[in-house]
């Protein structure tokens, strides 16, 4: 069975809590991609997945925008589409 791109775990952020970004990726067995500065110097946009489904997702970059202070995050998915079967 393949990673489920479109499902979505929602985490409850609180921020003057003792829990750290690493803290909840661990908690729930996941890994953050975007290794480069999103917003200045911060890297502020993510893309997280469970550790199970990182190889689909081996390319990660971002770029300049000209319409935003956040630079464009990108990605390579590498996902195996299945082929229709034809029925005769």
């Amino acid at each position: 069975m393949g990673p489920n791109v479109c499902s979505q775990r929602t985490i409850a952020w609180d921020v003057t809590s003792a829990h750290s970004l690493v803290d909840v990726l661990q908690q729930y067995d996941a890994v953050q991609h975007v290794v480069d500065a999103t917003c200045g110097d911060n890297t502020l946009d993510l893309m997280v997945m469970t550790s199970d489904d990182t190889a689909i997702l081996p390319q990660v970059a971002a770029h300049p925008t000209c319409f935003s202070d956040h630079r464009l995050v990108t990605s390579r998915l590498h996902v195996p589409r299945d082929m229709p079967s034809i029925k005769s």
